[in-house]
């Protein structure tokens, strides 16, 4: 990913401010009348922790890699006929520890730096690599130094812009609370000023309820029953529907192949919540490969394969690749190849079987190859039919229920949010959320759920 590059923090602080708004126009009257205690409440909710990257504790992390000639710069000694091969170069990751809100790193601050470091992101740790083309540490530290200043100055002024929005946040609340009072005061008086009684009217079984109005049903959807789903519930990745998978997938590749295309592509699977095996995030100091790979390929559900002319050219890429095959005799689908610098000619070469599956290509880029290989390992099966979800894995069939797979409400399930809290699903409408998450939300709170097929 693109550190602090991807939406406009005012956007982020905007949409929170929205999310507020509309908790105090479904709050309670007794909330409303201990404006004390509720804007103490909502002043914990809504600020936002900031960001903070712990530069003194930046540590380093090194290995070999084979490094394609094309991406060496020009000045790295090679001549044009070296163009395709690869070369070993010292690959040197820094890890930057971070905590904080996580979102965050995803916001463009304001003022912003134009330049946007190129990033590995984990639940603690900012990863950037420095390829050491010439054997130069002074080279290295100096691209070091660039890529950490940018990152100090874009964090610096992201937390300028966070302590702005929380040292404003409570005169926002006040005076959205007295906003409310006075909209209920002056609906009251309008009532009580027509001289009749005024009285609650208690709702009677026998009697049918007037139906209520698309506005009504956008702010006060009926509540729905409770949920066997509870707040705290982990909401299940793939392989909690398989007991038998430890990993969704496991990545198969030719190690030549890392920096260009398959780093990036085991990180983005990581991040949409996927259990991956993927040697840099699996293998630790004392493993035995052959057993952990292994392991791998008969505890993943399914084998992401990236076929490319490094990968027909090593014999243990292809054993992996065997070894899918084999699990594929009982008809489950498993292989998922992705071709990479090769078209369906050239793996026919090697493997007229594999060349005729249909794959995902690295030359439509890594949105559409991510997408692509959702569209598989999220169409859950359990062995009695489809588990609904969205391609961005946003929200998952469980046990027959709509449930949300991120942010504060995830493992609730969709109807309860929306009879609980719709202004958090109003808050999704108005975020960058593919307009496929965004039309099952808008008939979310319309009453209307997805099914199963």
């Amino acid at each position: 990913m693109h550190l602090f590059f991807e939406i406009e923090a005012s956007h982020f602080f905007d949409a929170r401010k929205r999310e507020l708004k509309l908790a105090v126009e479904n709050a309670s009257k007794e909330q409303l009348d201990s404006q004390e205690v509720f804007s103490r409440e909502l002043l914990k909710r809504f600020r936002v922790e900031p960001l903070y990257l712990h530069f003194d504790d930046i540590y380093l992390s090194s290995r070999e890699e084979q490094i394609p000639g094309e991406l060496h710069p020009k000045s790295a000694f090679l001549v044009d006929h070296m163009r395709g091969e690869s070369f070993p170069r010292q690959v040197i990751t820094f890890h930057l520890p971070y905590s904080g809100t996580f979102e965050l790193l995803r916001c463009i601050p304001n003022p912003r730096v134009l330049s946007a470091p190129e990033v590995s992101v984990t639940d603690n740790e900012i990863l950037f690599d420095i390829i050491d083309f010439y054997s130069d540490s002074e080279r290295v530290k100096r691209d070091a130094d660039q890529k950490i200043d940018v990152i100090k100055k874009q964090s610096q002024n992201l937390f300028n812009n966070v302590e702005e929005y929380n040292t404003s946040l409570l005169s926002q609340i006040v005076k959205i609370i007295e906003q409310r009072r006075d909209q209920l005061q002056k609906r009251s008086s309008v009532v009580e000023s027509l001289g009749y009684p005024v009285k609650v009217p208690e709702q009677s079984r026998d009697r049918p309820q007037k139906r209520s109005s698309v506005a009504e049903s956008l702010r006060s959807p009926v509540k729905a029953p409770k949920q066997t789903t509870t707040k705290d519930q982990k909401i299940p990745a793939v392989s909690d529907f398989h007991d038998e998978y430890e990993w969704d997938v496991f990545i198969s590749h030719a190690s030549e192949d890392k920096v260009k295309f398959v780093r990036e592509l085991a990180t983005e699977l990581k991040s949409r919540g996927l259990l991956v095996w993927y040697d840099e995030f699996t293998l630790t100091i004392g493993d035995s490969l052959r057993k952990s790979i292994d392991k791998g390929l008969a505890q993943s559900r399914y084998g992401v394969v990236v076929l490319s002319p490094h990968f027909f050219n090593k014999d243990w890429p292809q054993d992996e690749l065997n070894g899918l095959f084999v699990r594929e005799r009982n008809g489950e689908k498993v292989i998922l190849p992705i071709w990479l610098d090769v078209d369906q000619d050239f793996v026919a070469k090697y493997s007229p079987i594999i060349a005729d599956r249909v794959a995902a290509k690295s030359s439509d880029g890594i949105e559409k190859v991510i997408s692509d290989l959702l569209a598989v390992i999220r169409t859950i099966s359990d062995g009695v039919g489809k588990k609904y979800i969205d391609l961005e894995g946003r929200l998952i069939i469980v046990e027959g229920e709509a449930i949300l797979n991120f942010g504060k409400y995830s493992g609730r399930s969709l109807k309860e949010i929306a009879a609980e809290a719709p202004d958090y699903l109003e808050w999704i409408l108005a975020m960058d959320f593919s307009p496929e998450v965004h039309e099952i939300v808008e008939k979310a709170l319309l009453g209307v759920f997805p099914q199963m097929s």
